[in-house]
C-alpha cells in the first residue's frame, strides 16, 4: 500500500478540524507546503454535535442560532478555508470516510515526525493535531430499557409515543431531548428531567458591549504562575458588586421550573429595557479570564469545584428564551416536570416494563444527559485513542496539588494532558511532545468544561502559530 506525505495531518473534519484549518488560512504566511485530513464520517464540517442529529428547533446556546444553522455554517466554512489555502499553493488532501487507526512516531521511533494509519492508506507527517472530537461513554448499558441517544435525536424514534422518559440531568442535552420528544407530534408520553438539584439552565436577557471585570482582569494578568480558587472567587463577587448583582445570583435554590418561570420574566424585562442583568454582565466577559485562569489552579481546587460544576454550568450554558418557554409550556401542559433527587441520588434499577429511580419514580425508558464523561479510558468507542493511550503517545490530563508538589501526586481529570497555551501534548514527564497537537473535548483536562466553538477558536489559534513563518 503506498503511502501518502503531508507537512501536516489533522485527524477529524469536524467542528475542530474545521476551526484548526479556518485558523491556518488566517495566517498569512505558514511554513505548510501540504496538509491532508482524514474523517471517519461523510459529512465534514459540523461534526456529531452541530449536524443532522441536532433537533431543528434546538438553539445554540444564548444565541437564537440553531445548532443545524451552525452546522451549515461550518460545512462553508471549511470550504472556505479549503480554498484559501489552496489558493495560497498549500495542497490540502480531504479523505472522507476514512477512519484513523493508528499513530506511531515516523522512523525508527526517535523521530519528531508521526505516521497515521487508516484505512486508506498511512500518511507520514511532520506534524499531526488530534481533532477527534467527543468519545462516548454509555453510563446506563446495564440496563435494558435505557436508550442511548449519543447526542443524535434520530436515535429517539426507539422510545414509542405512548412511553414515559426518564431524562437523568438537568443541562442543555436534557433540554435537547424534552423539546425533541414532545415535539414529534404524535408522541403523548410524559418527561421527567431529574437531577441532583432540580435546575435548569438559567435564561439570557439582553448582552451588551460589556468590558472585561477589572478584578478577574487584574488577576488574570498577574504574573504568579499558580491561582488559587479563593482568589478568583473573591474577584468574581467584587465584579458583581460593581455590576449591582450579588453572589446569590450565582445560587437560586427553589423549585427548578418556578425558578425558570423568573428567569424568563427577567429575561424579559432586560431584553425590552436593553439592561443587562447583573450575574450576565459579569459572566459573559468573564469567560475569557476564566478561560485563561483554570489551567492554573492547583489539584486541590479542582476537587472543591467538582461538586459544584453544575451551579456553574447553569450560567455558561444559559439557553435561549425560545427554548425555555417551551420547557414552560410543556410543564404548564401538564407533559413534563421536573424532580430534585438530592446530593447522593439513587442507581436506576428496573424490571420487565420500567425503569425505577428510587421508590417514587418511574418511567418505560431511560435517558442519560449528565454531561460527557472525560475519561477517555471508560470510552466505547474510541479505539484510535485508545491506541495512542496505550502506545504512551499521550497520558491523561494530571493537574499537580499544591501542598504536595511531589511528582508522584497528581489528579486525573480525564482528556489528555496538554500545554494550554499551545495545546501541545505533554509526554508523562511533563515535557512537550513534539510536533503533536489536540484540541476541543481532549482538552477538557485543563479545563471545567467544554466552551464549545468559542474554545475552539481559541484553541485552533494557538495551535495555527506553531506553523507560521
Amino acid at each position: 500500500m503506498n503511502s501518502e506525505r503531508a507537512d501536516l495531518v489533522i485527524v477529524g473534519a469536524g467542528a475542530a478540524g474545521t476551526h484548526v484549518l479556518a485558523a491556518l488560512a488566517q495566517r498569512k504566511r505558514l511554513d505548510l507546503r501540504s496538509i491532508a485530513v482524514v474523517e471517519a464520517g461523510d459529512d465534514p464540517g459540523p461534526g456529531l454535535a452541530y449536524g443532522d442529529g441536532a433537533h431543528p428547533l434546538h438553539t445554540f446556546g444564548r444565541v437564537p442560532t440553531r445548532r443545524r444553522e451552525r452546522g451549515d455554517e461550518l460545512r462553508v466554512q471549511l470550504a472556505r478555508s479549503l480554498h484559501t489555502l489552496r489558493e495560497r499553493g498549500i495542497a490540502v488532501a480531504l479523505h472522507e470516510r476514512c477512519p484513523a487507526r493508528a499513530l506511531h512516531r515516523d522512523g525508527d521511533g526517535d523521530g519528531d515526525g508521526w505516521v497515521l494509519d487508516t484505512r486508506r492508506a498511512p500518511i507520514a507527517a511532520g506534524a499531526c493535531v488530534l481533532a477527534v472530537g467527543h468519545w462516548h461513554v454509555h453510563a446506563l448499558a446495564h440496563l435494558r430499557r435505557a436508550v442511548d441517544w449519543r447526542w443524535d435525536i434520530r436515535r429517539l424514534a426507539a422510545i414509542t409515543d405512548d412511553e414515559d422518559a426518564l431524562v437523568l440531568g438537568a443541562s442543555q442535552s436534557a433540554i435537547d431531548l424534552a423539546i425533541a420528544l414532545a415535539h414529534r407530534g404524535s408522541y403523548r408520553g410524559t418527561i421527567t428531567l431529574a437531577s441532583r438539584t432540580g435546575l435548569l439552565p438559567r435564561v439570557w436577557g439582553y448582552v451588551g458591549d460589556a468590558s472585561m471585570p477589572r478584578h478577574l482582569d487584574r488577576l488574570r494578568s498577574a504574573a504568579a504562575t499558580n491561582v488559587r480558587l479563593e482568589d478568583i472567587l473573591t474577584a468574581v463577587r467584587a465584579d458583581l458588586d460593581d455590576a449591582g448583582g450579588s453572589w446569590s445570583d450565582f445560587h437560586t435554590p427553589g423549585d427548578g421550573l418556578a425558578v425558570l418561570r423568573a428567569d424568563v420574566a427577567a429575561a424579559r424585562a432586560s431584553k425590552a429595557a436593553r439592561r443587562e442583568i447583573p450575574w450576565q454582565a459579569v459572566l459573559f466577559p468573564t469567560v475569557p479570564a476564566v478561560f485563561d485562569l483554570f489551567p492554573r489552579l492547583p489539584a486541590e481546587d479542582r476537587l472543591a469545584i467538582a461538586p459544584h460544576t453544575y451551579a456553574a454550568l447553569r450560567h455558561l450554558e444559559a439557553i435561549h428564551i425560545a427554548n425555555a418557554q417551551r420547557i414552560l409550556d410543556l410543564a404548564d401542559a401538564g407533559r413534563l416536570r421536573c424532580v430534585a433527587l438530592g446530593p447522593a441520588p439513587p442507581a436506576p434499577h428496573e424490571d420487565a416494563h420500567h425503569v425505577h429511580l428510587g421508590a417514587d419514580l418511574r418511567a418505560h425508558r431511560i435517558l442519560d444527559a449528565r454531561g460527557h464523561d472525560p475519561h477517555i479510558a471508560h470510552a466505547s468507542d474510541a479505539p484510535f485513542l485508545h491506541q495512542l493511550l496505550a502506545d504512551g503517545h499521550v497520558v491523561p490530563a494530571r493537574i499537580p496539588y499544591a501542598t504536595r508538589p511531589d511528582d508522584n501526586h497528581h489528579l486525573d481529570t480525564g482528556g489528555i494532558w496538554l500545554d494550554p497555551t499551545t495545546f501541545t501534548t505533554l509526554g508523562g514527564s511533563g515535557v512537550p511532545t513534539p510536533n503533536l497537537h489536540a484540541l476541543g473535548p481532549l482538552a477538557i483536562g485543563q479545563l471545567p468544561v467544554y466552551l464549545g466553538l468559542w474554545a475552539l477558536r481559541r484553541q485552533a489559534a494557538a495551535i495555527a502559530r506553531a506553523f507560521r513563518t
